[in-house]
């Protein structure tokens, strides 16, 4: 690799890269030891599933590609927890590793290692980008952090997270208040889109719904999508004291599938950054929106039998918190 790839490490970054419980430091040469043990611990068990059995080859590999200008240390206390490299293209950040010791895993530390990646990403405005094994459980822990699958091949998937600009939002639809009219209007929206889904969740009472709904419906929270004229769908947002609560979203079948769910979102996501809070909502367990609000960077924060809950952070928040 060039030079002029590497990703420098910013003194100005510091404060950022730290958390109560670990910090971050530069690597140096004399790391690599320890560094190419903690990738074989962390690495074992998905490079056999994937038919890597040469450990020696692959450490040799890793040792001649090994630079510690690109390469941080994860660190608690004086220990060592497993280390990441990130190459500064030229048109995105290229994270080229990411491990932890087997006793660091599951302890949410490489979400916390992605926020501050992802802030890194939103202030040069340039995408992540990164290769997984075919069959390595990391393919879904990336895809729960907001990454999408842009390409597979025979031997790696290729993923990539893009910051969003709020004055990129695509101006396909316009937003309106409700009015208490609207309710019938948005109570047929609402059974349009999720009738397959109360089905399949045993609720086949749709005039209970109907009228729980008209029970809650409030217009001040309530808005309008618009598309050419017509009401394509609505949303419900609340905005509690210290997060922003997306109690319903619903699109018509033919508006489903055509990206403005997702332009939707992107614009709650700008209005959550501007106040400064995360949005949660809630969906059925086997929904088909919990793969929806995956692809858009909502993460799982809670599950139990009658619900999923997701939340989603402005990374700006999520690295100050």
């Amino acid at each position: 690799m060039k030079q002029d790839e590497i990703g420098k490490h910013g003194e100005d970054q510091q404060a950022l890269l730290e958390r109560p419980s670990w910090r971050l430091e530069p690597a140096n040469s004399a790391d690599f030891d320890l560094l190419a043990d903690i990738r074989q611990q962390a690495m074992k068990s998905n490079m056999e599933a994937n038919g890597l059995f040469d450990h020696v080859l692959y450490r040799q590999y890793f040792k001649d590609s090994f630079d510690p200008a690109s390469t941080w240390k994860i660190i608690e206390e004086s220990e060592v927890l497993g280390f990441y490299v990130l190459w500064n293209k030229q048109d995105h950040l290229y994270l080229e590793r990411l491990y932890f010791h087997p006793k660091a895993q599951g302890r949410g530390i490489g979400a916390d290692i992605l926020t501050v990646l992802k802030q890194q990403a939103t202030a040069q405005n340039k995408p992540i980008r990164l290769e997984v094994l075919p069959k390595s459980r990391a393919n879904a822990f990336y895809l729960r952090q907001g990454f999408e699958l842009v390409e597979e091949r025979e031997q790696e998937k290729i993923y990539e997270w893009m910051p969003f600009q709020c004055s990129d939002v695509a101006e396909r639809f316009t937003l309106e208040a409700a009015v208490k009219s609207d309710f019938d209007l948005l109570a047929d929206i609402r059974q349009q889109a999720m009738k397959d889904e109360w089905a399949a969740n045993g609720m086949f009472d749709i005039a209970f719904y109907r009228e729980k709904f008209q029970s809650t419906f409030d217009p001040t929270t309530t808005r309008k999508i618009i598309m050419e004229g017509e009401t394509v769908g609505f949303y419900v947002l609340w905005d509690r004291e210290d997060h922003l609560y997306l109690e319903r979203f619903y699109l018509r079948p033919e508006a489903q599938g055509r990206g403005v769910g997702s332009d939707v979102l992107t614009r709650m996501k700008c209005f959550a950054r501007e106040l400064g809070k995360p949005i949660t909502l809630e969906t059925f367990p086997e929904s088909r929106a919990n793969a929806f609000y995956t692809r858009n960077g909502f993460r799982l924060v809670e599950a139990n039998n009658s619900e999923k809950r997701y939340e989603f952070k402005p990374v700006s928040l999520e690295v100050s918190t």
